[in-house]
């Protein structure tokens, strides 16, 4: 029997990063930038492929007997899991969760890699947890709708209303993607993710039915409990260096090996970063050792941001 998680010290960064989200929102309203306008070619071909993901996301629901509740996920994507699982990690928020399952959102990383500089063909590096699958998907479908080459770390844990089934994890969604052939790219690893990336604050049972998960699935197990570590690895995976050849790396939610430990974290805007304070070098994180390396970051945490700024619809509900 799962317990209700514990939230270690250095995840309050996360639920800091929602507290201030409400003065984030105040600065977008009194400086909102220019609207986007019509969708080009490339754009529009991300909005496809993402709206054919969800639609296998949600047959595969149909089709396995995996409940939908209705009331948090009003368009029946499957893509939000429930609350509180053997493995959620942290708070989350639905109308966040739902808002990036809206399809304009591939768009909205096409536009926000095309700011980055990257180019048609180019490489990129994708850090994903599971607490945002629609962050997931939009960033493969942008990928595919670019002819990008997409090197992907996956991290299993979720924080609330996320990919936090653990009969549909991150994991199992990007396998469902791949065996469909929607998306091309193998990842490079998968970690478990909670506390400490190896869930810390999960029952044995759980961390050993997901590491069960991962062998089977044969990619590469990231299960390093040194921090600075685990860092260095997934840094090493990417090939992070100035002539990697690799044009951005995309933050999709809230993994600590990919913000890091400092609180200065909370500074990071959302969207496209070049520069930024980078902390001492046992709390630094993914993110930091990309902009080490000049590589442009899209970070993807604060969606309220987000959404105002690009002209998003905020939770979105079919009709």
């Amino acid at each position: 029997m799962w317990n209700r998680p514990r939230f270690p010290e250095r995840e309050r960064v996360l639920f800091v990063s929602s507290a201030i989200s409400v003065v984030i929102l105040l600065t977008f309203f009194l400086f909102r930038p220019h609207q986007p306008g019509k969708l080009n070619k490339e754009e529009k071909l991300a909005v496809k492929y993402m709206e054919n993901m969800i639609s296998l996301i949600a047959s595969h629901c149909q089709q396995t007997g995996i409940q939908i509740d209705v009331k948090n996920d009003p368009n029946k994507t499957g893509l939000i899991g429930p609350e509180w699982t053997s493995i959620t990690s942290t708070v989350g928020h639905p109308d966040a969760k739902r808002t990036t399952i809206n399809p304009e959102f591939a768009a909205l990383i096409v536009t926000l890699l095309r700011e980055a500089g990257v180019q048609h063909g180019d490489t990129i590096a994708l850090g994903s947890s599971g607490s945002f699958p629609g962050l997931l998907l939009s960033s493969m479908a942008a990928a595919k709708a670019m002819h990008l080459t997409c090197k992907t770390i996956i991290s299993i844990g979720s924080s609330s209303y996320g990919a936090t089934r653990p009969e549909l994890t991150i994991l199992d969604i990007y396998q469902l993607l791949m065996r469909s052939k929607l998306i091309n790219d193998q990842p490079l690893a998968v970690s478990l993710g909670g506390e400490g990336d190896i869930g810390l604050d999960w029952e044995e049972s759980t961390i050993y039915q997901l590491r069960e998960k991962i062998y089977k699935s044969n990619y590469f197990f990231i299960e390093e409990d040194k921090f600075v570590r685990n860092v260095s690895l997934r840094d090493s995976l990417y090939g992070f260096t100035k002539s990697s050849g690799l044009k951005a790396f995309i933050n999709a939610g809230g993994a600590m090996a990919n913000i890091g430990t400092s609180e200065t974290i909370l500074g990071l805007k959302p969207g496209v970063v070049r520069k930024f304070r980078i902390p001492v070098a046992e709390k630094q994180g993914v993110i930091h050792k990309a902009l080490l390396r000049d590589i442009p970051v899209i970070h993807l945490l604060n969606i309220k941001g987000l959404a105002i700024e690009y002209g998003l619809k905020w939770d979105p509900v079919n009709r």
